[in-house]
């Protein structure tokens, strides 16, 4: 055998080429093993198609090949196959409509690093021998976003046969033993019910709304605070038991508190003369003490990626004191509507529209950051939940946006159900109008 290099040999180029060609077809092997391994098609979704968002087709003999595809490609987060061999690569999994024959399916997550610490684990769940332990209403390999369940189609919320609504939380009442929504409506008019929401700005409200459980169906009660009232959060005060109703009396503020001492049956002492901070889209922590941390979107330089909107907080002596010493931003990432609760083990948990005003797609706006003090937090996680809503009966629907997220604790302090402002879901209610609501879903709790 010659001991010439192989540069030098005549045959050096179609060895050199067969190697490549060897090289090439072990590394595409392996990245597909490895998708393979991760891919099941006890995720899959048969008969369904994502309509859109597509990054490319690549040609896949099975579902399972097509899942292994995108689980390989830089950037895809669902794939749907199309018999016989067309493999369409996602950008998203929105989109969802009847297809006989297609299969699609969502992207396995990346295998994480091994967690050295709970923060690893969002703070959701607890670090055990480098593997994150979620917490039942997170999911994912860092615990990071949202196990909602699907949703049962007589408790959907708050779903009025005139208004618009646009978001609200629940809260429990112990004197009547009934879940009380407070949620911005929509004043449409007699001939135009259902106007959605370009009408915010002039015809925005506050009302009450009663149900048996947190995820409704909740009965409109009555009118709290006439139009311009925007970005509702009710609060009970432990200190003294009241219940602060604050919102934004204008589009971009300022944050006004409406006060009742007799729980939600009121009267609500409005104090719109007295506001409590110039920002906007509250989102107030009590304290036991009856202080207020008041988060709220404001805006700040280097903020991104695609709008300058911020989250920052202020510290309030008490629920109608004036806030100050503002911290801004809290985090890099944009977002708006801030939402802030504390688990069962002291951390707290702030959710948030992590793609507002122009950022597009809007599909995977849920964001979800997570602290141990309520001052220094995580990077913000985005897509922690979508505009696509399952439900029990295997149906699903997407919506165009899907904002205003609140949580409702249990008894146990843990979350069991959100709230969100959801828009333009066709279908909704089984009519062929598209609606715009105030949704509630369940946590997975055990």
């Amino acid at each position: 055998r010659s001991s010439r290099p192989l540069a030098c040999s005549p045959n050096a180029p179609k060895m050199a080429a067969r190697w490549l060609v060897v090289v090439v077809t072990v590394l595409v092997a392996t990245a597909f093993s490895a998708g393979d391994a991760a891919c099941s098609s006890s995720s899959f979704e048969e008969n369904t198609d994502f309509d859109g968002h597509d990054l490319h087709a690549v040609k896949a003999h099975s579902p399972a090949d097509c899942c292994a595809a995108c689980t390989a490609a830089s950037g895809c987060n669902a794939w749907t196959h199309m018999p016989p061999d067309t493999c369409y690569l996602k950008t998203s999994d929105a989109g969802r409509r009847s297809m006989s024959r297609y299969t699609s399916g969502v992207a396995p997550p990346p295998t994480p690093s091994p967690c050295t610490s709970d923060w690893n684990c969002s703070l959701a769940g607890v670090c055990e021998s480098g593997v994150c332990k979620c917490d039942a209403w997170t999911i994912g390999p860092t615990c990071s976003h949202l196990n909602l369940l699907p949703v049962n189609k007589s408790r959907m919320g708050y779903l009025d046969d005139y208004y618009t609504s646009w978001g609200g939380n629940v809260l429990k009442y112990d004197g009547d033993n009934q879940y009380h929504l407070f949620m911005a409506e929509i004043s449409c008019s007699p001939s135009k019910p259902h106007c959605g929401l370009g009408n915010w700005q002039r015809g925005s409200q506050v009302a009450h709304a009663v149900a048996d459980h947190p995820a409704g169906p909740f009965r409109r009660k009555e009118l709290i605070l006439k139009p311009e009232h925007h970005n509702p959060t009710i609060k009970i005060d432990p200190k003294t038991g009241f219940w602060n109703l604050y919102s934004i009396s204008g589009g971009s503020g300022p944050i006004v508190v409406a006060v009742s001492k007799n729980g939600p049956l009121g009267p609500w002492e409005n104090r719109d003369a007295h506001p409590v901070s110039q920002q906007q889209n509250p989102g107030p922590f009590f304290f036991p003490n009856g202080s207020v941390s008041m988060f709220y979107r404001s805006s700040a330089k280097g903020v991104g990626p695609c709008s300058d909107e911020s989250i920052g907080v202020s510290f309030c002596d008490n629920a109608t004191a004036q806030c100050a010493g503002d911290i801004n931003p809290l985090f890099s990432h944009t977002a708006e509507d801030p939402s802030v609760f504390q688990d069962h083990r002291g951390n707290y948990h702030m959710l948030v529209n992590a793609l507002p005003g122009g950022c597009k797609p809007k599909d995977a706006a849920g964001g979800h950051a997570w602290s141990k003090d309520g001052i220094h937090w995580s990077d913000l996680v985005v897509g922690v939940f979508t505009t696509t809503v399952r439900f029990q009966d295997g149906t699903n629907m997407t919506c165009n946006r899907r904002e205003r997220p609140q949580v409702t604790l249990d008894d146990n302090g843990l979350p069991w159900v959100m709230t969100t402002g959801i828009l333009d879901c066709p279908n909704a209610t089984s009519s062929s109008d598209s609606m715009t609501f105030t949704l509630a879903q369940e946590f997975a709790r055990s």
